[in-house]
């Protein structure tokens, strides 16, 4: 509840609890915990290098017998709860590989303190869940400081003009991409886009000597095809092409930028150009691009949610 990083958040529901008449639980109180942690481990060389931190640790009690110490028979409860969210708090992260980990978890953890059937002694039962927590931002300025990327050579000239550096989670990049030719024998074979992720992991930044590891992956890629160039009209060397590069198809796989003591998350954006007859085999170009939950005239526009 609440859009995290805009406005007052917080998590909330009921807790349920159903048992038997004739076999209910045997309890003396029941306890929820909201926790948040980071968990970082990677290897470099023959080392591995491994920290865990909580950021987060929310408890209440939300049952307790009539009598301090004493059990009493269980068999319905219904017990609303909230746990507010720091205000500061990061989104979710999951792990782009198994080897090295970066994560950033929420969990709800009921303990219900029971008597065990085992030799009737004291034992805590624990029921857990992980929660998915997403930061927002409001929309940003627009960027007055586009990157124009523009390319000329003896027998074509490329231009292209990304006029955005900050996306929805689910945005379309348009990306105008114009040719102009001075030797009608070039031509384009293909236009690769892909967004590139990028996880920094650091261990404790107050070491002397901290350790970090970057690790990267491609999230989402696009190939058009050279067919799709088109000429201009009344234009007899010049041809276009408007590429919708669709965030909203790496949907599960692409995570929104981060900053935080032990994980930081940023993504490039990577275009190569398959020329054909030209002066060069190929043209590249990227630029670094935010990724976010974004909230525009109240409409969650960035949300990862279907």
């Amino acid at each position: 509840m609440g859009l995290l990083g805009l406005q007052p958040s917080k998590i909330a529901g009921v807790f349920h609890l159903r048992y038997s008449q004739d076999r209910p639980l045997k309890a003396r109180q029941i306890v929820l915990y909201f926790k948040g942690k980071t968990h970082v481990k990677f290897e470099e060389g023959n080392e591995q290098h491994k920290l865990k931190q909580q950021f987060l640790n929310q408890s209440k009690i939300v049952w307790s017998s009539q009598s301090e110490g004493i059990f009493e028979d269980l068999t319905t409860l219904d017990i609303p709860f909230e746990f507010n969210i720091p205000n500061n708090s990061p989104s979710t992260v999951t792990s782009m590989e198994k080897s090295d980990i970066g994560l950033i978890t929420y969990t709800l953890q009921a303990k219900i303190f029971r008597v065990s059937n085992l030799l009737l002694l004291n034992h805590a039962k624990i029921v857990k869940c992980r929660l998915d927590v997403k930061r927002w931002v409001a929309l940003p300025s627009p960027d007055y400081y586009a990157t124009p990327f523009s390319y000329e050579f003896p027998k074509f000239k490329c231009q292209l003009l990304l006029d955005q550096s900050v996306f929805g989670i689910n945005s379309v990049i348009l990306l105008p991409v114009k040719f102009i030719l001075f030797d009608m024998r070039v031509c384009v074979e293909k236009i690769t886009v892909r967004i590139k992720e990028y996880h920094l992991l650091k261990m404790a930044m107050e070491l002397d000597n901290p350790k970090s590891k970057v690790v990267k992956k491609s999230v989402l890629e696009i190939v058009i095809g050279g067919d799709k160039v088109l000429p201009v009209n009344n234009s007899n060397n010049e041809f276009m092409v408007n590429i919708e590069f669709n965030l909203r198809e790496a949907h599960g796989k692409i995570q929104c930028n981060c900053e935080t003591p032990l994980i930081n998350i940023w993504h490039m954006l990577k275009i190569k150009i398959n020329m054909k007859n030209a002066d060069v085999g190929h043209l590249y170009m990227e630029k670094e691009v935010k990724v976010y939950n974004i909230l525009q005239n109240d409409l969650l526009i960035g949300s990862s949610e279907d």
